[in-house]
């Protein structure tokens, strides 16, 4: 099965199954005719789901783009905020030189060889005063000079600003408009299998729904290991690690990932959608299993694109998060605290070979962000 064929939205499934249904009259394999114009409504309702992939691919060039500019943004404005402490730090040397030079300066040079101790100590007067003069033109230049530098650091960071900011207002509208292009599932999904069915209604953490789906697995699933390998589910950091203690010293099953908010949200794996849908507090969730016993799950989407049976390729959207794009001032302002702040979305990621969980990170493969 190819893989525009594969990822088919309801509406576009139910025009191929009227197609299908109408041509099987006229019996498919004897009618090259029929099949051509099967395979060509296929593709053309596939159509919309093939175009998001580079759109996809300049979204993330431009979440990139954004992040080497607030980069150089927050190098400028560290540079002009520390110029502007060097001069308040060395402010009193200053304001106190500068006073005295101008005390100098307002002088008559007939007052200055009136000195007490006759001429000689007079001329030494002149020369000193010659030399303060000469140090206030050079320190007045090195003020000069460092004013210059505050101000062209500002120049800088105001400048990498305003283009952070048309950066981040390009990039929310290219990812809402990739969102309006997404089939999203809405209304009644297909009924989940009687075991996911049971698990979804005694589960009390997606742990437990897990383990639960995996412990009642499919019995030709082998523990030799998958030959699949994963692909990252959206340009993410890691902020929670696998194993990590939690609360009642349990340890996470799998890693939590931190993205941009609105980010889409494609599969790991290849295989079949076992649940799409909501679980609880954890937003939507997508199971997704093969013949050999992977399981990968991610938690944390705000819609999803799928349905519970789909037979998904590597790389298909199956979602979005959600969340907002962030104001300039936030993006810059909490570049270390993103995910507390809101300025990050969360996204859950748990991978199960047979009933035994694996640490996703060394199975993945490819560019993240």
């Amino acid at each position: 099965m190819t893989r525009s064929a594969r990822i088919l939205a309801p509406g576009a499934f139910a025009v191929i199954l009227g197609v299908g249904l109408a041509v099987a009259s006229t019996d498919l394999d004897t009618d090259p005719g029929a099949s051509a114009a099967l395979t060509e409504a296929a593709a053309d309702n596939a159509a919309p789901e093939r175009g998001l992939a580079p759109r996809i691919d300049g979204i993330r060039l431009q979440e990139r783009e954004v992040a080497r500019l607030r980069t150089e943004a927050v190098t400028a404005a560290n540079r002009a905020r520390d110029l502007s402490w060097e001069l308040v730090r060395d402010g009193d040397e200053i304001f106190d030189f500068l006073t005295a030079a101008q005390t100098l300066g307002a002088s008559k040079a007939d007052h200055s060889v009136m000195h007490p101790d006759g001429p000689l100590a007079a001329v030494r007067a002149v020369a000193m005063v010659r030399a303060l003069r000469a140090e206030a033109e050079s320190r007045a230049d090195r003020l000069t000079a460092r004013m210059a530098a505050i101000h062209a650091a500002e120049r800088k960071r105001d400048e990498l600003l305003e283009r952070l900011a048309e950066g981040l207002e390009r990039l929310d509208h290219d990812r809402r408009e990739l969102a309006g292009e997404m089939r999203f599932v809405s209304g009644a999904a297909p009924a989940p299998d009687r075991v996911l069915s049971e698990a979804l209604a005694t589960a009390g953490t997606i742990d437990e729904l897990i383990s639960e789906i995996a412990r009642r697995g499919n019995a030709s699933w082998t523990e030799t290991g998958t030959n699949q390998n994963l692909i990252w589910p959206a340009p993410a950091s890691v902020v929670q690690d696998f194993g990590t203690s939690v609360m009642g010293g349990a340890h996470r099953h799998g890693i939590e990932l931190s993205a941009w908010p609105m980010s889409p949200v494609v599969s790991p794996a290849e295989g079949g959608v076992r649940y799409a849908g909501p679980f609880l507090d954890y937003g939507n969730i997508v199971i997704i299993e093969d013949d050999s016993g992977l399981m990968a799950v991610l938690a944390g989407l705000s819609r999803v694109t799928v349905e519970n049976g789909t037979e998904i390729a590597q790389g298909d959207v199956i979602g979005i998060l959600g969340g907002r794009s962030p104001e300039v001032q936030d993006y810059v302002r909490y570049r270390d605290q993103e995910t507390v702040s809101g300025l990050r979305e969360t996204l859950y990621m748990e991978i199960r070979h047979g009933q035994r969980p694996v640490d996703p990170v060394p199975l993945l493969s490819g560019e993240n962000g």
